[in-house]
């Protein structure tokens, strides 16, 4: 999605104090951890190995009890591959 067409409408009820630079900033971390995790899968790593070097340890900090840095992998890796979802 370009940023252009985000509706600020929408950030600012859910992030009233977000601003288009955070929005930015979202995105640029967003699309870097895309390019980490596919180059993984170009180097023919699964999953596993993925999580296992810590792939997106860069992003540790942003882990939380909704989404770990490795539940993030595996939803990237899946989202990337068309791989089947975990049970």
């Amino acid at each position: 999605m370009a940023l252009d067409t985000v509706r600020w409408r929408d950030v600012a009820a859910n992030y009233p104090d977000a601003t288009r630079a955070d929005l930015e900033g979202y995105v640029a971390m967003l699309k870097e951890c895309v390019a980490v995790v596919q180059k993984g899968i170009a180097e023919g790593k699964t999953v596993e190995q993925l999580k296992s070097a810590k792939v997106l340890a860069k992003w540790d900090k942003l882990s939380w009890a909704f989404i770990s840095t490795d539940k993030f992998v595996e939803q990237l890796y899946t989202g990337l591959t068309g791989a089947p979802k975990k049970p």
